[in-house]
């Protein structure tokens, strides 16, 4: 008889609470990390079962979360490889070891760079009860969960500068970030468009003229083909001298996209909102509710008693 697999102690019901409206971030392998003593890697696709919604009635609550898309994905990979590179060679010279924690944590966008500052998104704090059975943050006390950076040469200054490493948004060196998205967005080939590129004039050549069909017909077919899908179905910047435009970039849906949205009602019961896929684990959380919770039930799996798989393994 084949013997099942022993169950994991672990905490996949994660509380956060806020007594002011605004703007927040909930980042899952930081909370579990926190609550189950173990460390939960950021560069992972956590799947959540579903999110509660505890507030007062007339509450309005929005969820959003990264694009699970290629072009995210391979954003990420590319970003973590250079700055893993960065680092490898660093450590190569002089033989430094990096800390045995460590791990590429980037942030959803510049606004969790900026948190309590103007227009900041506040990474909020999971939470456990105290004697009063009363939720209250749980201690940090000697924990770490460094943001990723990376150092960037400026030749002509001969000066190096750091910044910041997110996942959505333009590029905004001067307050000291970079982007995943935008910086994959420049970096790639320009799609080809109009594909395949034909000549206007092809419907008024004698050379569609010479068949068995009226000229004005031939004409006719020959204009479709000129005019016709041609263009992707997705957005696309022709011009190589402007941003090109990606789900996630500074172009389009720039703070990532919805989730899940909904209003408390007069019961007095919980809101329910959609769970899913969370790339890195992230949900940006905005809310006009003063005095709310939210529980995040995360789904239990083989990933250190969640559910969860590398960001390397989704295409």
């Amino acid at each position: 008889m084949k013997s099942m697999a022993r169950p994991q102690a672990n905490i996949t019901t994660l509380d956060f609470t806020s007594g002011d409206a605004g703007q927040f971030i909930i980042d899952i392998p930081r909370a579990l990390s926190l609550y189950n003593r173990k460390s939960y890697r950021s560069g992972y696709v956590y799947s959540v079962d579903m999110i509660e919604y505890i507030g007062t009635a007339g509450d309005q609550i929005s969820v959003g979360y990264l694009p699970t898309t290629y072009s995210l994905f391979t954003s990420y990979k590319l970003g973590f490889e250079l700055w893993k590179s960065q680092r490898a060679e660093a450590i190569e010279e002089t033989g430094i070891e990096p800390g045995r924690w460590s791990d590429f944590k980037p942030f959803y966008n510049i606004n969790h760079l900026i948190g309590s500052g103007v227009g900041g998104w506040i990474e909020m704090t999971p939470r456990g009860l105290d004697s009063g059975l009363i939720l209250q943050p749980l201690d940090k006390t000697g924990a770490e969960w460094n943001r990723s950076e990376i150092i960037i040469n400026d030749v002509a200054a001969a000066t190096t500068n750091t910044y910041a490493v997110g996942m959505l948004g333009d590029d905004d060196l001067a307050n000291g970030y970079v982007s995943c998205m935008d910086g994959y967005g420049d970096t790639r080939a320009a799609t080809l468009s109009p594909d395949p590129v034909t000549p206007t004039v092809a419907s008024g050549s004698w050379m569609v003229l010479t068949g068995e069909q009226s000229g004005e017909m031939a004409g006719q077919v020959i204009n479709h083909v000129e005019d016709e899908n041609d263009q992707p179905p997705y957005a696309n910047q022709p011009d190589v001298a402007l941003p090109p435009t990606y789900v996630g970039n500074g172009q389009s849906a720039t703070h990532g996209i919805l989730l899940d949205k909904s209003v408390a009602g007069t019961t007095g019961r919980s809101v329910t909102l959609n769970g899913g896929l969370i790339p890195l684990g992230l949900l940006a959380i905005a809310t006009a509710g003063t005095g709310f919770t939210i529980r995040v039930h995360c789904t239990r799996g083989e990933y250190k008693g969640v559910a969860a798989l590398p960001m390397g393994d989704f295409r």
